[in-house]
């Protein structure tokens, strides 16, 4: 007899589909509420800012142009049956060229590829060996603007992932991973990290534009609005700002709740079994004393908002040497906004196509794997290489 309480086999995926569509209308009620916008209070703010000169403009007079290049760094994770496959590359990418010629630095691209055992922190591995590399390639070029993808937070926060890794275990094999890396690409030990570190994060030509941004550092620290803008700044500058104008330079941490949230505590903490262990997270501590807002102290590191052309604002972080030069910063965006091909672009020609090339790693995967399998070096019994596939069907 037949269970009543059986259903027929659905109709997949299209019931699953149906259901998701089912629900748009409560989200997106909740979208307009998160999207109502009053332009006339927006308006008036930009306009009581122009007035009280937190708002600026590069002007239409063009500026000499300057070189510029972006760097974007990319990576995969393939996990295997009975190991993990990590692959990482950081790319530079030159904009539109003023002299022509060859790449103007060291090394345009770095690639890296390694098999570790499994063990949860290889990602912690992975991801910090994919930002050293893009630090090396921005640190060893020589452009009059470099763009680093992102935020300054996000390779402090990779950096000190790749030297906490203990936390989840990392011993011996991690390290020795970490010291081959360094030796082998570039001659380098564990104690140079940072001086690399710091080479990104004082050099007035690397300037980080992140394409994501939820801060409200701006509205809540600097105009003091807390309940009155719902956006967040890069949605509310989008709106207020005309082109080519931009917001005065403010330092990292202008609200109590960015400061408290991000930049008071920020830290590397080396927690690895090495023997450098102390001597970095006194430098460390040195090069992040200077970003820090601890104590009531001034970021080194500044934002500021631009409105190349088109419709969106960019997020754009500098540090206080160039901020403190208004001419320069002004040649600077200027410079920007000439590698900005369409008003829709979010973000500068070159930075697209490094990020577009990084992604591309993940094509070079199942090269790699077979690659690996036809080497002199790959001595497994042919009975055992399925476990040198993807444990994924």
């Amino acid at each position: 007899m037949k269970d009543e309480t059986t259903k027929a086999y659905a109709e997949l995926p299209g019931e699953l589909l149906a259901e998701l569509l089912a629900n748009v209308d409560p989200i997106a009620a909740k979208a307009s509420s998160l999207l109502s916008i009053d332009d006339n209070k927006i308006h008036t703010a930009a306009k009581a800012m122009r007035k009280d000169g937190l708002i600026q403009s590069i002007g239409t007079k063009a500026a000499a142009p300057q070189s510029v290049i972006a760097v974007d760094g990319g990576s995969v994770f393939e996990k295997l049956t009975a190991a993990d496959l990590l692959i990482a590359i950081a790319v530079g990418v030159e904009g539109a060229p003023i002299n022509g010629g060859g790449w103007s630095g060291k090394n345009q691209y770095h690639a890296w590829s390694g098999v570790l055992s499994h063990e949860e922190y290889n990602t912690r591995l992975l991801q910090g060996i994919m930002h050293l590399m893009e630090m090396i390639v921005l640190g060893e070029s020589d452009y009059a603007v470099m763009i680093m993808d992102g935020s300054h937070l996000t390779p402090i926060i990779k950096i000190n992932s790749l030297l906490s890794a203990n936390e989840e275990g990392a011993g011996q094999e991690y390290a020795d991973e970490l010291r081959k890396f360094l030796q082998t690409k570039f001659d380098k030990v564990i104690p140079d990290i940072p001086d690399i570190f710091e080479n990104v994060f004082t050099d007035k030509r690397i300037v980080g534009i992140a394409k994501y941004n939820s801060s409200k550092d701006f509205i809540e620290g600097v105009l003091q609005a807390t309940n009155d803008i719902m956006l967040d700044d890069k949605a509310f500058f989008s709106i207020a700002l005309e082109e080519n104008e931009y917001t005065v330079p403010q330092s990292f941490g202008r609200s109590e709740a960015e400061r408290e949230k991000r930049w008071n505590d920020i830290h590397i903490h080396c927690k690895l079994d090495i023997p450098e262990r102390e001597e970095l997270n006194t430098e460390f501590a040195r090069i992040l004393k200077t970003i820090s807002t601890k104590d009531g102290n001034s970021s080194s590191l500044y934002y500021l908002y631009f409105k190349p052309v088109g419709e969106l604002a960019y997020r754009i972080e500098i540090k206080k040497e160039l901020a403190e030069d208004e001419n320069m910063l002004k040649t600077v965006l200027y410079n920007i906004k000439r590698q900005i091909a369409f008003p829709f672009m979010i973000e500068p020609v070159p930075q697209f196509i490094a990020d577009t090339m990084a992604k591309h790693v993940g094509t070079a995967t199942h090269s790699i794997k077979e690659a690996i399998r036809y080497s002199d070096e790959f001595h497994i019994d042919k009975k055992y290489l399925h476990l040198f596939s993807s444990y994924r069907s």
